[in-house]
């Protein structure tokens, strides 16, 4: 069997109102925003963020970050998240800190500022700055790697309801990096994490089940919790399900539902890194399957996903 693709990355541009906002103009727009609907939300959100709202000001800056009805700039994302970060909003601190932390364009990266944003957005309690802190020191990126510090950071994340920093602090246990391997507590980890809906600790958790790492083994549960991985959009999950569908025996076990799950992952890769090992993986899968289930297995991908 090959062995299973663990998975632990990825953040996305905050863009939820804070819990105390009555601003239900700007709360509407911010809904338009998500849904798409760039000009109409943004006619509301531009004069909401020159009047001075710090949440349409970090709206308006994903905006231009991601050139989403105004034309993409940098710079003009900066400016934005700047004045909404000037307001101590967590969200604006941890995008602007997602800025300076890659560097891009006419915006250097500033690793010391980085560090200051995110734990600056940590002390309001956002969960995903942990998540980004703590891989800085795990990494070392901006300083000399510091897993002490990662750990803590992470259990902090992980205890606010950050499903990422629950993955970090999982993978830390279960690979040993930093920490003596406990693959069971890894496990125990990963499952409080799962309950925060976060799809990379669902996949994970069910590699954990489909090859009794941690704890027993469960095949049937495995099948569930991957399904629900790729529901929630982990492209890993996918693939591994592909995986499962194929070599796994059981009422489930289909080469050709295998390959469209393998086929669906690579869609739904969020890097070129990611890309690449999932075609790889695909590629192995691939030459264990006869060619007329690969072409029955296109098929469904074509047609119902």
């Amino acid at each position: 069997m090959t062995q299973r693709l663990f998975a632990a990355f990825f953040l996305v541009v905050s863009l939820v109102l804070p819990a105390h906002s009555d601003a239900g103009d700007i709360d509407d727009a911010r809904l338009a925003y998500i849904a798409g609907q760039y000009d109409a939300a943004l006619k509301i959100l531009v004069p909401a963020a020159k009047g001075g709202d710090a949440n349409a000001q970090n709206i308006v800056g994903a905006a231009y970050e991601d050139g989403n009805g105004v034309p993409r700039s940098i710079v003009t994302a900066v400016a934005w998240y700047e004045k909404s970060a000037a307001q101590g909003f967590a969200k604006g601190q941890h995008n602007l800190g997602l800025v300076l932390l890659r560097g891009e364009d006419a915006v250097p990266a500033d690793m010391p500022r980085v560090a200051r944003l995110f734990e600056a957005a940590m002390a309001q309690g956002f969960a995903p700055s942990f998540w980004e802190r703590g891989r800085m020191l795990r990494d070392g990126i901006g300083g000399d790697a510091d897993l002490d510090a990662a750990r803590a950071v992470f259990e902090s994340g992980h205890a606010a309801g950050d499903g990422l920093s629950g993955v970090g602090l999982g993978e830390m246990y279960r690979t040993g990096h930093g920490v003596e391997a406990d693959p069971a507590r890894a496990r125990a980890i990963y499952e409080e994490a799962a309950k925060t809906g976060y799809g990379v600790a669902i996949g994970n958790l069910a590699i954990m089940y489909e090859e009794g790492i941690g704890g027993e083994m469960d095949v049937e549960k495995a099948h569930a919790l991957y399904q629900e991985a790729v529901a929630r959009g982990d492209g890993n999950a996918a693939v591994n399900l592909g995986e499962f569908l194929v070599n796994q025996p059981g009422e489930w076990q289909s080469a050709p539902r295998g390959w469209a799950f393998c086929l669906l992952g690579q869609r739904m890769a969020h890097d070129a890194r990611q890309a690449m090992e999932l075609r790889m993986t695909c590629k192995d899968l691939r030459e264990t399957i006869s060619d007329a289930d690969a072409k029955q297995g296109e098929v469904i991908f074509n047609t119902q996903f």
